[in-house]
């Protein structure tokens, strides 16, 4: 196999990079403001959420969410514990190709690679893999 045979990463368009950026700002938004109908807007029916976490003895344990769930955390206002100092969040948008995208968000509370699809209602989150600091 050669390695030029794979096609180069293209520069990005920075529209789109603008438009990921802008939705995932909106889910921590929704979240931190316990806007369920934000929320929504945000995730993809079919989300796929997971938390690496460790139980109280240390081993690892998988912690799934869902559309439903993140919804419904969001309007019981979940979020709403956060104070100002847990709200700020940094986004690195790594690719976006095409109609699919990839970005990592850091907070003080949770590190979570995020994926994302361009659906005919704007972009949406489909997968998210988070980890606390």
């Amino acid at each position: 196999m050669s390695l030029t045979s794979i096609q180069a990463f293209a520069a990005p368009d920075l529209q789109a990079v603008d438009a990921v950026r802008a939705v995932i700002e909106e889910y921590y938004g929704s979240w931190f403001d316990a806007d369920s109908g934000r929320m929504a807007r945000t995730i993809h029916p079919d989300l796929a959420k997971r938390g690496w976490v460790r139980e109280s003895s240390g081993d690892p344990v998988l912690d799934t969410d869902s559309f439903d769930t993140m919804v419904e955390w969001t309007r019981q206002g979940r979020g709403r514990r956060d104070g100002p100092a847990e709200r700020a969040i940094e986004i690195q948008v790594i690719e976006v190709y095409d109609d699919i995208a990839t970005a990592l968000v850091h907070t003080r509370r949770y590190i979570e690679t995020l994926h994302l699809v361009r659906t005919a209602a704007g972009w949406r989150i489909l997968n998210a893999l988070w980890r606390t600091p």
